[in-house]
């Protein structure tokens, strides 16, 4: 059951080409641990040149499998985020 998901997904990971010229419009943060040996922060650093909106980085303490211990904080990062996004496009209250 799993292995078409996870086939479809190398699939999609070795064919993917970036368009260098069309750039998101939305804000992107990258989320690392600041002792991955196979993501380093200045590989995270560097989605910050797929957006013309604001760009974050948040570093965790730990190695790839950061989010475990950090799980809470991993959380409240992405409520945050989401909440920024809802904030910058939702609509107006009507009078």
């Amino acid at each position: 059951l799993v292995l078409p998901a996870l086939r479809a997904d190398y699939h999609a990971s070795e064919t993917y080409r970036a368009f260098p010229s069309s750039k998101l419009r939305c804000a992107v943060t990258a989320l690392v641990g600041d002792q991955d040996p196979d993501v380093q922060v200045s590989d995270a650093s560097a989605w910050s040149e797929t957006t013309e909106a604001s760009f974050r980085l948040r570093q965790f303490s730990g190695d790839h499998f950061y989010l475990v211990p950090h799980r809470a904080a991993l959380i409240e990062e992405l409520v945050r985020c989401l909440n920024r996004t809802l904030r910058a496009t939702a609509m107006p209250c009507m009078p």
